[in-house]
């Protein structure tokens, strides 16, 4: 028998039998995660592309059966350049191809529009709220002020959409016959490479000068402002970690006095609201201050 592991029960399951991948998939928006593309279709456009990824062994209704990949933890790899420089020219692969099957499912046609799409859903989440999560947002002196300045932000639309992972992140990738495999495109949009850069920084410890070297080479590869890349992923990165907020602070208010994790959760929030901090001009509060904050909101 093979290890059955549901990740979200409304959409996917992925089943390991024999070395094959068993995806249940629903080709509709997720409740937690902006709109993505249908999985048999982005994976058709990734295996057409000079990307290794899963290969589609065969497609019947809503399951598509891919191949699994087994390999070595990129983690383990001694070039590190070879790494980033595979990373790079994913980036800038999977601006050359079709993504004509993929208009019928977005609603933007730029970057402008896409990065817009994303703000009215932190709007739209932020409405379905408990009482006690608006509380908590305010008292962290967070409240609708990074939202609203994020509205105001102009995404630069000189940029040629893509095909985008939103999970590039080294546990994500795989290192088989000297050939780096990037795995999980369930969350897959068509969409700004600004963002993809952002989220991969987010998942990845890199040194600054890595970054460096990764944007340069990006902006020359694509030839697209640097200045702008670079003020775009910070923007994207101010939302990646709202959105993360929002979500952590909605998911504690909701679980018991009891629950074991609570106090990983609470560090993990806190990393969150300490990373936004850096990038914005909010005011934290201690650590201590927040514990007794969800103590009394209790």
């Amino acid at each position: 028998m093979g290890k059955i592991k549901s990740e979200n029960k409304k959409t996917i399951i992925i089943e390991d039998v024999n070395k094959t991948y068993i995806r249940k998939y629903k080709n509709q928006n997720i409740n937690d995660y902006p709109k993505q593309t249908p999985i048999g279709i982005t994976m058709k456009i990734v295996n057409n592309s000079k990307v290794y990824a899963p290969k589609i062994l065969k497609e019947k209704g809503k399951y598509i059966d891919l191949e699994y990949v087994t390999g070595q933890n990129v983690y383990e790899m001694s070039d590190k350049k070879n790494l980033i420089d595979t990373i790079i020219e994913y980036i800038v692969s999977l601006q050359n191809v079709d993504y004509q099957k993929l208009y019928k499912y977005i609603n933007w046609k730029n970057n402008s529009e896409y990065f817009n799409y994303l703000i009215n859903f932190l709007s739209k989440l932020k409405k379905t709220f408990t009482n006690n999560t608006r509380i908590i947002i305010e008292l962290l002196n967070i409240g609708d002020e990074e939202l609203e300045k994020l509205k105001k932000h102009k995404i630069d639309d000189y940029r040629k959409m893509s095909l985008i992972n939103r999970n590039v992140s080294y546990d994500n990738m795989l290192l088989k016959f000297n050939r780096i495999y990037i795995l999980n495109w369930e969350y897959a949009t068509y969409g700004d490479v600004a963002h993809e850069i952002a989220t991969h920084f987010l998942f990845t410890n890199y040194a600054e000068e890595e970054k460096k070297y990764i944007l340069e080479m990006i902006s020359k590869k694509l030839n697209i402002s640097l200045e702008k890349l670079k003020k775009d992923i910070n923007v994207y990165t101010i939302y990646e970690y709202l959105n993360k907020i929002y979500i952590e602070i909605n998911n504690l208010t909701k679980k018991s006095k009891k629950t074991d994790d609570i106090d990983n959760d609470l560090r993990d929030l806190y990393h969150y609201y300490n990373s936004l901090a850096k990038l914005t001009e909010i005011k934290t509060l201690p650590f201590n201050e927040i514990e007794e904050i969800f103590k009394k909101i209790k």
